[in-house]
């Protein structure tokens, strides 16, 4: 997270946690955890980014999951699916599941970043 990302008054460690004014760490859910979340609940139907964006307002689905990817490990199902914009014109998206293989340990992934939230 970019300092201009952190909250007014927030400062970054040198790890990248965000720190409150008090120092302690902030108690509301992170972006990483609200998909996770959400990305569990909707099983195989998947998630596209307008559910996330009316969700918690993440407008980078995309980015979210290559970081559950990258940090995590966790392991996703992407699927085009084609729309038909404002002109009807073609124009597609992706839907992202999370891998069968990978549920219990994006299950332990969330309950990790739980914990993390409210020590």
């Amino acid at each position: 997270m970019s300092r201009k990302d952190a909250p007014e008054g927030a400062r970054l460690e040198q790890s990248n946690k965000i720190l409150t004014n008090s120092g302690r760490k902030p108690k509301h859910k992170t972006k990483p955890e609200m998909a996770l979340e959400m990305l569990l609940n909707a099983g195989q139907q998947g998630v596209v980014k307008f559910d996330t964006w009316d969700q918690y307002n993440d407008t980078c689905l995309n980015s979210t999951i290559s970081q559950l990817k990258r940090k995590h490990g966790i392991e996703f199902i992407k699927e085009n699916v084609s729309h038909t914009h404002a002109n009807d014109g073609p124009t597609w998206f992706r839907r992202y599941s999370i891998d069968p293989n990978y549920l219990n340990h994006a299950k332990q992934v969330l309950k990790q970043l739980r914990e993390a939230r409210e020590q």
